[in-house]
């Protein structure tokens, strides 16, 4: 009607006032009904995102909705929602990254013989990561390399323990038998040479007259005469000195 107006009098104040209100408030419902579809639009797309966890993706379009719409009930609890989402990703990629770390670790220093170093970096990302494939499978070669090389190590050991022990370095074979046995407690081979060590040795302290003896000077005398005597063919009186000996140190091997 005012356009009528206008038609038959284009100088008409009001027609052309109420012509420009009319078409500022189409224009204002056209912005308004944009800016809806487009704020539909941008939560819809979040939504989207969300399911296939494109949380950055999710948490632009919800900032966006809120710059267009600040008022927008909806946008908020999901932007509360994506980004404690987005946090616990970070958590979860750190601690994978420590998993990761953990076993790198573990691979190098069961390359390098650290064994023990090996399972500590093993048994971390097992803590952190139970079913962990990999820490799970050289756990169990550790094991089957510590068991060898402790084979090893007494099988080494045993076998020095005798050398010594036949050569009469009775103080070093003890301590190799000792030694088998911190590693195999219950080596029954070991514990017999145990015993046979110690009864060597007390029987190798008994043939010794050590010099902090009383008797140590009047045996030297002794030993001295019987071997004197032994020399010039006197073998009477080198079997009396040597007999004065074993009286007073029955297992003397050198008087034997």
């Amino acid at each position: 009607e005012f356009e009528a107006a206008l038609a038959l009098d284009p100088g008409n104040i009001i027609a052309t006032a109420r012509v420009a209100d009319i078409d500022k408030i189409l224009a204002d419902l056209a912005a308004d009904t944009a800016r809806r579809e487009r704020i539909a639009g941008l939560l819809g797309d979040a939504t989207n995102a969300i399911s296939s966890r494109r949380y950055g993706d999710a948490e632009t379009a919800l900032v966006s909705v809120l710059a267009l719409a600040a008022e927008n009930p909806d946008a908020p609890p999901l932007l509360t929602r994506v980004r404690g989402l987005m946090e616990e990703e970070r958590q979860a990629a750190a601690l994978r990254d420590e998993i990761e770390r953990s076993v790198k670790a573990g691979i190098e220093l069961f390359q390098k013989g650290d064994f023990e170093g090996a399972r500590t970096a093993f048994l971390k990302a097992i803590g952190l990561d139970p079913a962990n494939a990999t820490a799970k499978d050289y756990l169990s070669k550790i094991a089957r390399a510590i068991a060898k090389r402790r084979g090893e190590d007494v099988d080494r050991l045993f076998v020095e323990g005798q050398r010594k022990y036949e050569a009469r370095e009775y103080a070093g074979a003890l301590e190799r038998f000792r030694k088998v046995l911190d590693i195999d407690p219950e080596n029954l081979f070991a514990k017999e040479y145990v015993d046979l060590v110690r009864e060597a040795m007390r029987r190798a302290s008994a043939e010794r007259i050590s010099e902090d003896s009383p008797y140590f000077a009047y045996v030297e005398r002794l030993r001295r005469r019987g071997a004197i005597f032994f020399a010039r063919g006197d073998y009477g009186a080198s079997t009396e000195s040597w007999r004065q000996v074993l009286a007073l140190f029955p297992a003397n091997r050198e008087a034997l």
